[in-house]
């Protein structure tokens, strides 16, 4: 039976240390990988030897599979572990790692294959005699929040749930960790005849890696499920029974991103000034950053997740809303506020909500997060003493107090324009990843005029008034930071 006893994570952040602190564990020597830009990277601290594999673009570093196997050479690794994202789910990575004699520590690369495409999954789930959506392959967006048990999955449909994931998982030949969606169809009220249905269940897609949630599931059934990854790549049994697979209590995630809520979760790369993790009964954080790190536009902007355990789902969230509170964290924008806004929610407690809820039914837009606002400086919170009692006062920078951090009026969803005068400047760093206007054009106020990445998002720049385009001041592939002339819109001519 082969054995890992020295494991390379192919990936960064707060999974790569999740991996590294099981790996410390179980006595296995870790090893990472970092980028140009990660040198200083936060993950690398937790392993015990690191690699570097290429320049900051992913495609050169972290999605470089050529690098990423010379490196497990380097290390004298004996398997590879993916995290999620990145090359998590490509079927040709894993296939490469076997090949070169290495464990990989997921899926079958076969496995991979089959269900990562949707359509070959729905043909997989149909002939497992899985119920799939009629006539969608695309999968629900859900909320930022993620809890388990659900409130509306009483017992019964759970363990129908759970056969029928075990039984595509079986047909596909799939084993290690995986995570099962479903779409679940609310209970009929009953047709003429009284008869009621449902609620009834849709296969959606089976995500082929550990999970972001997973550490909802690790609380409430007290298994690790990276110990488990590993152990099974090795050729182990499970360290338990489906009997003795049960759910204990009520776990919440919340996912804390570099993210402005109040501008439709836009990217917000930079550093972290102060960094203070919430603790106390319950509460569990896995970190991926702390003070001094700097949140990059080339990748995902989730800094942490926070993870919150009670003996039922109404002491979860208190002890979420505590925690919340008890978190400080400044530099970025971030969705802390956002998660303060639903744990005090009454439809949240009540676990009335939907995929959509976020969507459609709460505005955001005027939620308080820190980040500056048209015309306003950035806030600052400081303590003050006021006969022998302490406030907490928030404080804003008088606009124009630093000439090199402009105050750019507020952007439209997921990008939009910021404009000042005929300037259109950048509302964030990123990429130029196209240009959608020619000079000369004329344009009306909306019209798209070029595609912005940032932590692997893509945002819409937009003229934000008419006019012509007198002069484009970037190409695609140009790297730009906050606040940098874009392109020119004047009167036409």
């Amino acid at each position: 039976m082969p054995t890992i006893g020295r494991l390379l994570v192919a990936n960064r952040s707060e999974i790569a240390v999740r991996v590294f602190r099981a790996c410390k564990e179980l006595g296995i020597t870790s090893i990472a990988i970092y980028s140009e830009i990660d040198r200083d990277a936060f993950h690398l601290g937790f392993a015990d030897e690191a690699y570097y594999v290429g320049e900051t673009p992913a495609a050169e570093s972290y999605l470089n599979i050529g690098r990423i196997i010379e490196a497990a050479r380097k290390g004298r690794a004996d398997g590879v572990h993916p995290g999620y994202g990145f090359l998590a789910e490509n079927p040709t990575f894993a296939q490469t790692v076997l090949d070169a004699g290495l464990i990989w520590v997921g899926p079958p690369p076969a496995a991979i294959r089959a269900m990562g495409d949707k359509v070959s999954a729905r043909k997989v789930a149909g002939e497992a005699g899985v119920p799939t959506v009629p006539g969608t392959l695309d999968p629900a967006s859900g909320p930022e929040d993620i809890e388990s048990p659900s409130p509306v999955v009483d017992p019964d449909l759970r363990a129908q749930m759970g056969a029928a994931a075990v039984k595509l998982c079986r047909h596909a030949g799939y084993f290690s960790v995986g995570t099962a969606e479903f779409l679940l169809e609310e209970a009929s009220p009953g047709d003429k005849t009284g008869e009621k249905t449902g609620p009834r269940f849709y296969f959606l897609e089976l995500n082929t890696r550990l999970q972001v949630e997973h550490p909802v599931t690790e609380l409430v059934s007290g298994l690790d499920l990276v110990k488990e990854m590993i152990w099974v790549a090795e050729g182990r049994p499970l360290h338990f029974t489906q009997e003795e697979a049960s759910m204990r209590g009520h776990a919440i995630e919340c996912r804390i991103n570099a993210e402005d809520p109040a501008r439709n979760f836009m990217p917000s790369p930079g550093t972290i000034t102060e960094y203070r993790e919430p603790a106390g009964p319950g509460i569990r954080v896995d970190a991926g950053a702390g003070r001094g790190t700097t949140i990059s536009e080339f990748y995902d902007s989730l800094i942490a997740k926070l993870i919150c355990y009670g003996a039922n789902r109404t002491e979860a969230i208190q002890r979420m809303r505590r925690a919340l509170d008890e978190y400080r964290l400044e530099g970025v924008t971030t969705t802390i506020p956002f998660h303060r806004l639903v744990a005090g929610a009454g439809w949240f407690e009540r676990g009335e909500f939907s995929t959509s809820t976020v969507e459609t039914s709460i505005d955001l837009s005027g939620l308080a997060t820190g980040a500056p606002r048209p015309g306003e400086g950035r806030a600052r919170d400081v303590t003050v003493e006021l006969s022998g009692k302490r406030f907490a006062v928030r404080l804003w920078e008088r606009p124009g107090a630093h000439r090199n951090k402009p105050q750019l009026p507020e952007p439209g969803a997921r990008g939009g324009h910021a404009g000042v005068g005929e300037t259109i400047t950048a509302p964030m760093q990123g990429t130029i990843l196209r240009v959608l206007a020619e000079e000369g054009a004329t344009v009306v106020v909306g019209a798209p005029i070029l595609v912005l990445e940032a932590m692997k998002m893509e945002n819409l720049i937009v003229a934000h008034r008419d006019g012509q385009v007198k002069s484009l001041k970037v190409k695609a592939g140009d790297s730009v930071q906050l606040g940098a002339p874009l392109a020119i819109i004047g009167p036409p001519d």
